[in-house]
C-alpha cells in the first residue's frame, strides 16, 4: 500500500493520468493547428480583399482619368468655338468700322494696338 491505496490501483491510476496527460497533449496540438489554420485563412482572406479593393481603386482610377479626358477634350472644343467667333466678330467688326481705305484687318489691327501703346505711354 502506497498513501492508502493498493499498489495495482496506483498503476491503473498512473496509466490513466497519463492518458489524460496525453489526450490533453493532442487536444492541445489539433487546438494549435486549428487555431493556425484558422489565422492562416484569415490573413488569406484579408489579403484577398486587400486585392480586391486595390483593383477596385485602380478602375476607379482608370475611370476617372477617362472622364477627366472627356470633360477637358469637350472644353477644349468649346474654348476653340468660343474664341474661334469672337475672332470672326472682332475681324468683321475692324473690317467694317476701323479699316482705312486700302487696309486689310490685319494691318489695321496692328495700327490700333500701336495707337493705344502710345496712349498708353502718355
Amino acid at each position: 500500500m502506497l498513501f492508502g491505496i493498493e499498489i495495482e490501483d496506483y498503476f491503473l491510476l498512473a496509466f490513466i493520468l497519463e492518458i489524460n496527460i496525453m489526450e490533453t497533449k493532442v487536444k492541445h496540438c489539433a487546438n494549435k493547428e486549428m487555431l493556425f489554420f484558422y489565422h492562416r485563412m484569415k490573413q488569406n482572406n484579408l489579403r484577398k480583399k486587400r486585392r480586391l479593393a486595390d483593383m477596385a481603386k485602380s478602375k476607379l482610377v482608370k475611370v476617372n482619368e477617362k472622364i477627366a479626358e472627356r470633360v477637358v477634350d469637350g472644353y477644349k472644343k468649346i474654348e476653340e468655338e468660343v474664341v474661334g467667333g469672337f475672332n470672326k466678330i472682332t475681324d468683321k467688326f475692324v473690317d467694317c468700322f476701323l479699316t482705312n481705305e486700302g487696309e486689310s484687318v490685319e494691318e489695321a489691327k496692328t495700327r490700333l494696338a500701336a495707337e493705344q501703346k502710345k496712349r498708353e505711354e502718355r
